[in-house]
């Protein structure tokens, strides 16, 4: 409930004329003084009801917040924050799964540091496609888990909704893909899939 910013100052100023008559000697009619107090009364109650209903809000954002975190961890795919220098800033428990390594170790490296060296090429192209375009970009790669096992996946990287210097990489293991596309890096617009003039970043 929200209280008009020119009633307040109304009540402001009667609130300031009756203390200036505190020293006066002259009685304060009681209609007025009981109507000051009755609205003083007013603002003091609805005053009390923005305060809970900013509480409810804040019980409700911490509970949507905790959820939101929640589906991020246990998403059936990796997800993985990062800058304009591909530095990680944020992932979920699932890219740190599938890259074997923990989130504090995950948070400040690169992801090019878990790309394959036979995949390094195709990544780069990736990365320089989603930067030049500001559009999402898939790209398959071999990404190497906890320094050794490699396997096969797909990259989505797109820029973040909160942020545009931010970028969002889905991981895929598609190791258990029943079929895999012909074309491993692609524009995911259908506008510049059907221009003449595209060409996608990677290709096999």
């Amino acid at each position: 409930m929200e209280v008009e910013p020119d009633r307040l100052t109304l009540l402001r100023q009667r609130a300031e004329a009756v203390l200036r008559r505190a020293d006066d000697p002259s009685p304060i009619a009681p209609a007025t003084f009981d109507e000051i107090m009755h609205e003083l009364n007013v603002y003091h109650v609805e005053l009390e009801m923005q305060f809970e209903e900013l509480q409810q809000t804040y019980r409700s954002l911490e509970a949507a917040k905790q959820e939101y975190a929640s589906l991020f961890d246990f998403a059936p795919v990796g997800y993985v924050v990062s800058d304009q220098k591909g530095i990680v800033l944020n992932a979920n428990l699932t890219a740190c799964r599938m890259l074997g390594v923990d989130r504090a170790t995950l948070a400040g490296a690169t992801l090019a540091e878990f790309v394959a060296v036979d995949s390094q090429d195709a990544y780069h192209l990736h990365r320089r496609a989603v930067l030049g375009t500001r559009q999402a970009q898939i790209c398959e790669v071999s990404l190497r888990s906890n320094g050794s096992a490699v396997f096969p996946a797909q990259l989505t990287t797109d820029v973040s909704i909160d942020s545009k210097d931010t970028f969002r990489t889905a991981i895929s293991d598609v190791s258990t893909f029943s079929g895999r596309p012909k074309t491993v890096c692609d524009d995911r617009s259908p506008r510049r899939r059907n221009s003449t003039n595209f060409r996608p970043a990677c290709s096999r």
